[in-house]
C-alpha cells in the first residue's frame, strides 16, 4: 500500500491499479520494441569488447527479438566452454536467430575501423571505446557512415565530437 493524495491505493505490479472505485488498467512505463536488434562484434573471446557485448546482450535475450554476430577473427574455445553454461546457451541461441532477423537495428560494437554497416537495417549504430583525446583519421569515414555512434562515457564523447567535426 502507498499513500497518494490522502488516498490509499495498492499497486498490482503489472497490470491494474486498485482505487476506491475499482480496478483500473495502468499504462505501461515503457514499451517492448517490436524492431529487431542484430547485435554484431566480439563475442567469443576474452577481450574487454568481448565482455561489454555479453553484457549489453544477455539482460536483452528476453525482452526483444535479438540476434548475435560474432564479428572478430579470434574464437577461444576455452573462452567459450568457460562461460557459465546458461550465457553459453543464450549466446549461442541469439547467434543462431541472427540470420532470420532483417530491417530493424544494427549495432557493431567493435573499434570504429571494425564498423560495418548492416544493410537491410533500418539504423546502423556504431558502439566503440578509444581513451584517448582524438580519434584516428581513417576512423571518421567509417563513422560517418554510421546512423549513430555510441561510447561509454562523457570522457570518450569529446574527443569525438572535436574529430568529427574538424572532418
Amino acid at each position: 500500500m502507498t499513500k497518494n493524495d490522502d488516498k490509499e491505493i495498492s499497486v498490482n505490479a503489472r497490470t491494474e491499479i486498485e482505487t476506491e472505485g475499482g480496478m483500473s488498467p495502468l499504462e505501461p512505463a515503457y514499451s517492448i520494441p517490436t524492431l529487431p536488434v542484430r547485435w554484431k562484434g566480439p563475442f567469443f573471446n576474452p577481450s574487454g569488447y568481448a565482455s561489454e557485448a555479453i553484457n549489453f546482450v544477455l539482460p536483452l535475450a528476453d525482452r526483444i527479438k535479438l540476434g548475435i554476430k560474432n564479428q572478430n577473427n579470434l574464437y577461444s574455445e576455452k573462452f567459450v566452454s568457460g562461460l557459465p553454461e546458461k550465457e553459453r546457451d543464450t549466446l549461442l541461441k541469439l547467434q543462431s536467430s541472427c540470420s532470420k532477423l532483417t530491417g530493424g537495428i544494427a549495432i557493431s560494437h567493435n573499434p570504429a575501423n571494425g564498423f560495418s554497416l548492416t544493410s537491410n537495417a533500418d539504423y546502423n549504430i556504431g558502439r566503440t571505446m578509444f581513451e584517448t583525446d582524438r580519434i584516428p583519421k581513417n576512423w571518421v569515414k567509417v563513422c560517418n557512415k554510421m546512423d549513430e555512434i555510441w561510447v561509454p562515457s562523457q570522457f570518450n564523447r569529446f574527443p569525438w565530437r572535436l574529430t568529427m567535426s574538424a572532418c
